[in-house]
């Protein structure tokens, strides 16, 4: 456990608003030195004599540092006087710092002066500390440290604890692992200890679970002193809210929504077709749901074709579901009064709840479902769609699109606007839907459980998840993992930037690992795709649905009708992570061969310029080289301002290369879409994707490789 903080000190100097503190020195000292993280010779003072006699027995030069709960960053407030050489400067040195805790309003016990050995200015200074999360729990850091820690922001994030090949892949993926390879002349380090060092920090939660924060930087290293923690900061607070949850509701509670196969709709309008109970039962009319289908309404005898009774008492069957179109205020008492019917599933519409502050809704409405043991979406959601049982519970008007596409994407969002227009636009692309969840505040169903539904539901494939923030993070990765395993692709989109409570501002290692690093660790960790808008979403959609997973490397190869694109296309995949090797000498003989004399490449990229609209067999043999060649794993083909009918007999050739090999391709057409229409249709008919420009193109090609690929993503860099 960490060792006792020391309770000297108002908390309110701290910027604390519960309970967590920041441990004092000596706490620190004694932290690091359990774990047996090296550290600087150091004493404590409390008066100059004091000072004076640690530096004696630490051995000038030596520095002073203002050591305070109540300071993180001691040289932004003049805290810290480097390389002090006698006795005469400890004391100048201690009643400068002495006036520096007065300025800031420090009494007397609330600060002390840290003597320490000073490190000359020869070695690498890096930063690794620790972060809990408040939804996935500890996280490692490591980055450059110093003053270049804030320049850069850049650093490397795990969950905890990792091991020592982990630990390396995190110095090696940032500029750390260049300083310590000895740029521009500089002292070359051993990796292998640096990642140790990381590897030992990342253990300490395990030991100490309410260290909510530790910040060692800088930490230096030196080729002939080794590893020297030379500043550290440690915050602790209670458990997280990680840790006070119970996980996964389990897949039956989610099925008894996705697959009840009958309903009874309470809160309908009679005469307003734009109510949303309303609009639920006209889909689920115009779409053919085949269960039976009940509507609660005091006067109606039928609403949309449905009959009507006067209260869920009188239902003359028990329905499987119950959808509650009515307002918070009643929310709770028409789920007890279903309840009671013996209806054990139900999806809350109305707002009004814990996002609006009305804690005491959500209250309610929970003690009713768990003492009836009742499965509930929402409440505040706009419903949910399963395809294979044509139940559009849903009262989204992505609906209204005449045919709904059925398949295997499942379309899980915590936004339902978003969500929707996301439905609606996939259904425009022809991507076929198994089911799509709205799950709005997540009362008791959470995204982790309709993903771990998804992850055993053989109607479902792959998922696109909409992401605004995830409260049970174990369960949320441990649905992902499962996801993996069943090899169903998970393309994520996190909604909103970094997030940074008040108390996670305060070290480097907090304020440079986000929110959003986190989300980008823990689905690296479990193989997610992640991308950045609603577009890539779907586009990795549409690739990851309709062709193959290339299981070897990362390698592309490309063709294009045209020499700038060539170019452009080529580093639109080194940036998304993609690699575009050399064809060997003897593929590229055979293009040389068959190419045009005037050509501009044909080691990869390869121009087949837009002769192939005069000779189309251009195209049918450099793709044949490619998909023949053991260097490359995947194909990028794109075709400029080539229209029907030459763009037919173009798709014609693609199609019939294509036959007999089981390598990737995806296909970029720069045309207005309606002058190769019946060309682009040939395509995607058969399920290879088209888009319609380079860089949408890439990162969907990118997509498959970062399912398919067993190499890590390496996303620290450019933040892709």
């Amino acid at each position: 456990m960490v060792a006792e903080a020391n309770e000297r000190g108002p908390e309110a100097r701290l910027g604390a608003e519960d309970s967590a503190r920041w441990l004092d020195a000596r706490a620190v000292e004694k932290l690091l030195g359990e774990a047996g993280l090296p550290s600087v010779g150091q004493r404590l003072a409390v008066s100059e004599d004091e000072a004076v006699r640690a530096a004696e027995t630490i051995g000038p030069p030596v520095v002073l540092k203002l050591a305070s709960r109540a300071v993180v960053h001691k040289s932004d407030v003049g805290g810290v006087i480097l390389d002090v050489k006698t006795a005469a400067a400890v004391r100048r040195g201690f009643q400068r710092l002495q006036k520096v805790a007065g300025g800031l309003g420090l009494r007397a016990g609330e600060w002390e002066v840290l003597v320490q050995e000073f490190l000359p200015d020869a070695g690498v200074e890096i930063l690794v500390g620790i972060k809990r999360d408040g939804a996935f729990g500890h996280c490692v850091v490591a980055g450059v440290g110093g003053p270049l820690a804030e320049l850069w922001k850049e650093v490397a994030i795990r969950l905890c604890p990792v091991s020592t090949k982990q630990a390396l892949e995190m110095v090696e993926e940032t500029r750390l692992g260049t300083l310590l390879s000895g740029y521009r002349g500089g002292p070359q380090i051993e990796l292998e200890r640096v990642a140790d060092l990381i590897q030992r920090v990342s253990e300490l939660p395990a030991g100490a679970p309410e260290l909510q924060e530790l910040d060692l930087n800088p930490v230096m290293v030196a080729r002939d002193r080794g590893l020297r923690v030379v500043d550290a900061r440690a915050l602790v607070r209670g458990r997280s809210p990680a840790e006070l949850r119970t996980g996964r509701r389990g897949r039956a509670a989610v099925a008894r929504i996705l697959e009840a196969s009958s309903l009874v709709v309470i809160g309908a309008s009679a005469n307003d077709k734009t109510k949303p109970g309303t609009r639920i039962l006209g889909y689920l009319r115009r779409h053919g749901f085949e269960g039976d289908v009940a509507v609660v309404h005091p006067t109606a005898e039928t609403i949309c074709g449905y009959p009507c009774y006067p209260s869920v008492d009188v239902l003359p069957t028990v329905p499987e579901a119950a959808i509650l179109a009515v307002s918070a205020r009643q929310a709770a008492q028409m789920l007890e009064a279903s309840a009671r019917k013996g209806v054990r599933a139900a999806i809350v519409l109305a707002s009004g709840f814990a996002e609006a502050g009305n804690n005491e809704a959500d209250a309610e409405l929970a003690e009713v479902a768990d003492r009836y043991g009742v499965s509930i979406c929402g409440p505040n959601t706009i419903g949910v769609v399963s395809l294979p049982r044509r139940l559009h519970a849903s009262f989204s008007q992505a609906q209204e699109m005449a045919e709904p596409q059925r398949g295997g994407i499942a379309l899980i969002t915590q936004s339902g606007a978003l969500g929707g227009s996301l439905l609606s636009q996939a259904w425009e692309r022809k991507l076929g839907v198994s089911h799509f969840v709205a799950v709005g505040n997540q009362l008791r169903l959470s995204v982790a459980d309709y993903l771990d539904y998804c992850a055993h539901d053989v109607a479902t494939k792959s998922a696109c998840l909409l992401i605004e923030g995830i409260d049970d993070g174990p369960a949320f990765l441990r649905s992902l993992r499962e996801m993996r395993q069943a090899l169903k692709p998970v393309v994520a989109l996190k909604l909103g930037r970094s997030r940074l409570g008040a108390e996670m501002v305060r070290t480097h290692t907090a304020a440079l690992a986000g929110d959003e690093h986190v989300y980008r660790e823990v689905f690296a960790a479990s193989g997610a795709v992640t991308v950045r808008n609603i577009t890539e979403l779907l586009d990795a959609a549409v690739a990851l649905d309709r062709q193959p997973v290339p299981t070897g490397g990362r390698r592309v190869g490309i063709i294009s009708t045209s020499g700038g694109a060539c170019s452009l296309l080529a580093d639109a995949c080194l940036e998304s992570g993609l690699e575009v090797p050399e064809l060997s000498k003897e593929e590229q003989a055979r293009l040389i061969d068959v190419l045009p004399p005037f050509v501009s490449t044909t080691r990869n990229p390869i121009d087949v310029t837009a002769q192939i609209t005069a000779d189309p067999a251009l195209l049918r043999e450099a793709l044949a080289v490619l998909l023949r060649s053991d260097g490359i794993d995947s194909v990028l083909l794109t075709v400029t301002t080539i229209a029907d009918p030459q763009a037919e007999e173009l798709a014609g050739i693609v199609l019939d290369q294509m036959r007999s090999r089981s390598k990737p391709i995806v296909v970029c057409w720069c045309i207005a879409r309606s002058l190769a229409q019946n060309g682009i249709n040939i395509l995607e008919t058969t399920r290879i994707p088209v888009y319609p420009d380079p860089e949408r193109a890439v990162r969907a090609l990118a997509a498959l490789h970062d399912f398919g690929s067993p190499i890590r993503r390496r996303w620290a860099r450019n933040g892709t």
